[in-house]
């Protein structure tokens, strides 16, 4: 699972309640301190920043919830 955007972290224990033992890695644009999850500190809004992740990632994310900008 890849979250972007973990604001409370309240979602990071839904998914472990939720699912036997995943692979969690969250993304926000602040620093967070989180437990259980690989934390990524990552602006979405930069094209550069995710091309960069995209490149340099090798894990493969089944489930990505996109949480982080609200600007429609």
């Amino acid at each position: 699972i890849l979250e972007i955007g973990v604001d409370e972290q309240n979602s990071i224990h839904l998914w472990f309640d939720f699912f036997n033992n995943p692979a969690v890695t969250v993304m926000d644009i602040d620093e967070k301190n989180v437990e259980k999850a690989k934390f990524i500190k990552l602006d979405q809004s930069s094209k550069s920043e995710l091309e960069l992740y995209s490149k340099n990632n090798t894990n493969e994310h089944h489930i990505i919830v996109d949480d982080g900008s609200h600007v429609p």
